[in-house]
């Protein structure tokens, strides 16, 4: 009687088509095993990435440099720092990230040099017209100020040696 109650139970259900003979008669079917085709998405650090996709001959820095003496840049750089004042933390561990913002339409790069910088910067490129670079490497803030500056410099340098 258990038997017919539960094989009316599974084909009511929808999981069995048969009778419950008939259905648990095919039960040990053969264990279906999912094969990796390959991983089509892989993380950035895995991707195979050329140093630079864009075909061209790159200026040297002397050039650059040339150009800076003749045609000095002029940005306008925001540096930000976020203060805890919350007595809870070690303060020189919370007030040493600073974030310095400048703008690439300042830069005055063309097609080319932007393409690059926007290579360069990978995905720390958010899509937009602002370079955000932020540094917590050094224990005081000042450090990290000078750093994201240098970071900053050479980044302009690098993608003002595209043509």
């Amino acid at each position: 009687m258990q038997r017919f109650v539960a094989g009316s139970a599974l084909r009511r259900l929808g999981l069995f088509g048969g009778t419950a003979a008939r259905s648990f008669a095919v039960w040990p079917r053969k264990a279906k095993s999912w094969k990796e085709k390959g991983y089509p998405v892989l993380p950035f650090w895995q991707e195979v990435h050329t140093k630079d996709p864009h075909e061209y001959k790159l200026r040297s820095k002397e050039e650059i440099k040339k150009e800076f003496e003749e045609f000095p840049p002029e940005l306008t750089i925001e540096i930000s720092q976020v203060l805890y004042p919350d007595g809870r933390f070690h303060k020189a561990e919370m007030n040493r990230k600073i974030s310095i913002r400048a703008d690439m339409k300042e830069m005055r790069l063309t097609k080319k040099q932007r393409a690059r910088l926007v290579t360069i910067l990978g995905s720390r490129y958010n899509g937009g017209d602002t370079v955000i670079l932020n540094c917590e490497m050094y224990e005081t803030p000042e450090q990290n100020i000078a750093k994201g500056l240098e970071q900053l410099e050479e980044l302009f340098l690098e993608a003002k040696r595209a043509p």
